[in-house]
């Protein structure tokens, strides 16, 4: 494929993701317009009702003056006696401040509770040592995901010095099909693939053909006939594990294994802001490979 070839690729399929976005962000102008639209017809009923108000006290205040009315016939007078303010109790202030401001205080405690979870979330949760990507969507392996986890882990060290070693899989199972039963699904990978794409943290991929032409992997990936060059199961794609006995490593049977599962690397993408950690990653990841190519074998 022409470089000018991979590169169009590349912006179609940031486009699609734009596309996306945009659709989202219409639809939140629509719903915040509407919202506008509802205040100001409140304001301009409260506007009216408070000229009328004035009308009256005016009219009223008129009557008085020329003695058509008492002042204790004036609804001016009789409002002003039942506005004026009782003396309450702590008790009844408090509870009066609860009830006329309790969505707020609701409102308070709930992001009060979720930011005390996401700050346990953060200092709680460790990070891993080595990540992978995997794209191919609904397959059996995803359900059996204990056995490969345990093998890439048994390849890696702790880097970060955490005291654990982790290693950690998103699995970002993209649907094949954007129809109306799974359009939030394909929107909503679609922009975490493109978020990791923009990161450094996770360079070791797992894909089948169909996402590995879909999401432009082959302008991401490297070609890993030249760092295997005799490899009966290696392409330029990357790694075809179906036909070794990956599934033997990992524990089950081979059916689980999506006949044309490819594992490969993304190359170091230079004078970006993540470049640096993602060299760090990288080395990790062909350290992973060149310790699972010297277990695997091909069994045709």
């Amino acid at each position: 494929m022409s470089e000018e070839k991979k590169k169009n690729k590349k912006a179609n399929i940031v486009q699609n993701i734009r596309d996306i976005n945009e659709k989202e962000r219409q639809a939140a102008a629509e719903a915040e317009e509407k919202r506008r639209e509802e205040r100001r017809a409140r304001e301009e009923a409260a506007k009216e009702a408070y000229e009328r108000k004035l009308r009256q006290e005016r009219i009223e205040l008129m009557q008085m003056k020329q003695g058509v009315i008492s002042e204790e016939e004036s609804e001016i007078t009789a409002k002003k006696e039942e506005e004026e303010p009782k003396k309450r109790t702590l008790k009844q202030k408090i509870s009066s401040f609860i009830y006329l401001n309790k969505f707020g205080i609701l409102m308070t405690a709930f992001f009060v509770f979720v930011a005390g979870i996401l700050i346990y979330d953060l200092v709680m949760t460790k990070e891993a040592d080595c990540a992978i990507l995997y794209t191919p969507y609904n397959t059996k392996l995803e359900y059996n995901r204990s056995g490969m986890n345990e093998l890439f882990t048994g390849y890696i060290d702790d880097y970060n010095d955490d005291g654990e070693v982790i290693f950690e899989t998103y699995w970002i199972c993209n649907p094949r099909e954007m129809n109306n039963m799974n359009y939030e699904q394909v929107q909503a990978t679609s922009t975490q693939l493109y978020a990791h794409f923009e990161s450094g943290k996770a360079v070791l991929v797992m894909c089948d053909e169909w996402s590995y032409n879909e999401f432009g992997f082959d302008i991401s990936l490297e070609d890993l006939t030249k760092r295997y060059p005799d490899s009966e199961f290696v392409t330029e794609k990357g790694i075809y594990l179906y036909d070794t006995n990956f599934h033997e490593l990992i524990g089950v049977e081979k059916e689980v294994i999506p006949e044309d599962l490819i594992l490969s690397v993304r190359f170091v993408r230079e004078g970006e802001s993540y470049t640096e950690e993602m060299q760090k990653n990288y080395d990790i990841g062909i350290a992973v490979l060149d310790k699972l190519m010297s277990e695997l074998e091909y069994r045709g």
